[in-house]
């Protein structure tokens, strides 16, 4: 509600103030500065205004999320409490697939070989407040890959097929679209909160899904490639929440 040459560095702490008293992290403010740094840039550069208001913006250090991953038995006692809805299509993805939720939810019945038990990822359907945005590309290119799926998990999301719906995970209100994650999400907690589970991200289930790879013994280059990473390095870090966490000796020729 202001013009560009009436925003001053108040103006702006007060934003990325209003960042932290919401949890955002450090890091996400950071990243916030360095846009807004960005775009009076260019407005000095275009003599728009004579000076950026961008400088000496501090940042408040909020607590560092603790990831809380299940183990075995708790991921099994989760897949029983959404046994009885299509809701165990994403929870099966993430948990035992890793695939992030904006995947699952990016995902046609076409993607799907129900023969040869595989899952192309290829695009994303990304939350944003009411609406969903279908992004036809993943969130990395290493994002659009192609992985084997258990036979079981395969024919537990075949039993919600329709060739009614593209989507295998359709918004309620408008099946031409995939849900929006927010819904999810309140469904999602309420239900383990309810359940007496302990409370977990849905994300916390890609790190449950890395750290059962490890446990498997599973190489990190395979591993990385799976989850779609571009390096080995996230999937590391991913692992790595694990204070039993033991880096897998690789060779070159892995």
């Amino acid at each position: 509600n202001k013009y560009v040459s009436d925003i001053r560095q108040y103006d702006i702490q007060r934003l990325i103030n209003n960042m932290s008293s919401l949890g955002r992290s450090t890091k996400t403010q950071k990243n916030m500065v360095g846009i807004i740094h960005s775009l009076f840039d260019y407005a000095v550069i275009n003599d728009i205004i004579k000076h950026n208001p961008v400088k000496h913006i501090a940042k408040s250090k909020t607590a560092d999320y603790e990831y809380y991953i299940y183990s075995q038995k708790e991921f099994e006692e989760l897949l029983a409490l959404f046994s009885n809805s299509r809701d165990i299509i994403p929870v099966l993805l993430g948990g035992v697939c890793g695939l992030r939720l904006s995947e699952v939810f990016g995902l046609k019945w076409e993607d799907i070989s129900f023969s040869n038990c595989t899952v192309h990822i290829k695009r994303a359907a990304v939350a944003i407040g009411r609406e969903v945005d279908i992004k036809p590309t993943t969130k990395t290119k290493a994002g659009n890959r192609i992985i084997a799926v258990p036979e079981n998990i395969i024919c537990i999301i075949k039993k919600y097929f329709t060739d009614l719906e593209d989507w295998i995970y359709p918004s309620e209100k408008n099946k031409s679209i995939p849900e929006n994650g927010h819904n999810f999400y309140q469904r999602y907690n309420w239900k383990i909160k309810n359940a007496g589970l302990p409370h977990t991200r849905f994300h916390d289930l890609r790190h449950f899904a890395a750290t059962s790879f490890l446990d498997a013994g599973v190489p990190d280059i395979y591993a990385a490639a799976y989850l779609g990473h571009s390096d080995t390095n996230m999937t590391r870090k991913y692992q790595h929440i694990r204070q039993q966490f033991i880096p897998y000796p690789m060779k070159d020729s892995e």
